[in-house]
């Protein structure tokens, strides 16, 4: 069976885990390319109004793959860590998908909640095969491919700190951060113009308390107590438009980088973003960077 993976939302947050899952399995994976203008038009075109660029996405990605195999992927993340909950759109693109989509192929779904992949990873393991000792072979590889991945950021986390250039803390979704189309390659231009770009999903987070319930918004945090604890530049928060769980996040981020006294900027992304804008923000973010370290 050729099973499709959609290069954008989960697929960012774990890139190996679904690909060596299925892989394990036995089955062809087919990745859809990474966004360009063509996924673009047909994320706009498929998606809701009310939906942010990210979530729209995925569909642009779906339909690129419709022809190309026999099922896709479309897990539901309810919750990545316990007791904490994932972004209403985003445990909803199964359905959603399917909707949209209606019976023209199958989608796999796999339910991920409280930070659990194993039971929901069974299930769905056991519509391949029934036996026991594979499924569990199948899902410690998956889950080894997650934690290796993890700990490669880690490693590159710890390199950039001993970086000598000056360093920006870019903090958002992995699927907003690393999809560099959409984001008009925020990450070079920061490169392009010397900076050390740090980004949020590469930092282990430290030990922290927080009342908010959002998976994201408790990660986020103790990301940034973490590289609060370093020297750092400056801050780019990175946000899609319509992004209800950024709506409470950043708030909180923006108030500890203001007792902190490190300059923040906050860039809101959707599909109508130009570069000519975004270039002169980030040029001017850098000029501000630099000019406060000549101060």
């Amino acid at each position: 069976m050729k099973v499709g993976i959609p290069r954008s939302l989960f697929y960012y947050k774990h890139p190996h885990l679904w690909v060596t899952f299925f892989e394990e399995l036995g089955q062809e994976v087919v990745l859809s390319p990474p966004t360009n203008k063509t996924l673009l038009e047909a994320a706009v075109r498929f998606g809701e109004d009310e939906s942010c660029l990210a979530v729209k996405l995925v569909f642009g990605h779906i339909s690129y793959l419709m022809d190309k195999c026999d099922a896709i992927v479309a897990p539901a993340y309810y919750g990545l860590q316990p007791g904490r909950y994932s972004c209403p759109k985003f445990l909803g693109v199964p359905d959603i998908t399917k909707s949209i989509f209606r019976e023209r192929i199958e989608f796999l779904r796999c339910e991920v909640d409280d930070g659990e992949f194993e039971p929901g990873m069974r299930q769905l393991a056991h519509t391949f095969t029934k036996d026991r000792h594979t499924i569990e072979r199948v899902i410690s590889r998956a889950l080894d491919s997650r934690a290796e991945h993890k700990h490669r950021l880690h490693q590159r986390y710890r390199k950039q700190l001993a970086s000598e250039k000056r360093k920006i803390v870019v903090i958002g979704h992995a699927y907003v951060i690393h999809d560099a189309y959409a984001n008009l390659n925020l990450l070079a231009k920061l490169q392009d113009r010397g900076m050390e770009a740090i980004t949020t999903d590469s930092v282990p987070p430290a030990p922290h308390e927080s009342f908010l319930k959002w998976d994201f918004a408790y990660e986020t945090m103790g990301q940034l107590k973490e590289v609060l604890s370093h020297d750092i530049a400056g801050v780019i928060v990175l946000s899609n438009f319509n992004c209800g769980v950024d709506a409470i996040t950043v708030p909180f981020v923006e108030h500890e980088l203001e007792q902190h006294d490190i300059p923040c900027m906050h860039l809101i992304l959707d599909e109508h973003t130009g570069e000519a804008g975004m270039i002169t923000r980030v040029d001017t973010f850098v000029d501000t960077v630099k000019m406060r370290e000549r101060a």
